[in-house]
């Protein structure tokens, strides 16, 4: 049973004037255990961007991506929602899997931190 405990490390990737067009992309570090033990292994991700905490909008596409390696639990991920952060609340919603394994499963509810709410990056 997978489990997360996610902090977020989310900031634009390259600073940029404000007469430049903004970055997009993000870097979300978390923290995945397998049970009570720190995953390590690769894994398979899929992240989503909502407008509320329940109930909300998606916000761009779904970003998968394949195989990451957590080592002791730690793992990282650059993420590309587009043009989503307007200065507005958003909320990350995961899911996980063993790599190239069976379906997404987001990670146990009961036991989940994303870091104590919304982001702006």
């Amino acid at each position: 049973n997978l489990l997360f405990v996610c902090g977020i490390a989310a900031q634009r990737a390259n600073d940029v004037s404000t007469s430049q067009t903004a970055a997009t992309t993000i870097t979300y570090q978390g923290k995945l255990t397998d049970g009570s033990v720190p995953a390590a292994a690769n894994y398979d991700f899929e992240f989503r961007l909502y407008d509320a905490v329940s109930g909300g909008t998606q916000q761009g596409a779904t970003v998968q991506k394949l195989a990451v390696p957590v080592a002791n639990g730690i793992f990282t991920a650059s993420l590309d929602f587009g043009n989503q952060f307007p200065g507005a609340d958003r909320f990350l919603d995961i899911s996980v899997r063993p790599a190239g394994t069976g379906a997404f499963t987001p990670p146990d509810a009961a036991s989940a931190d994303y870091g104590g709410g919304p982001f702006h990056p």
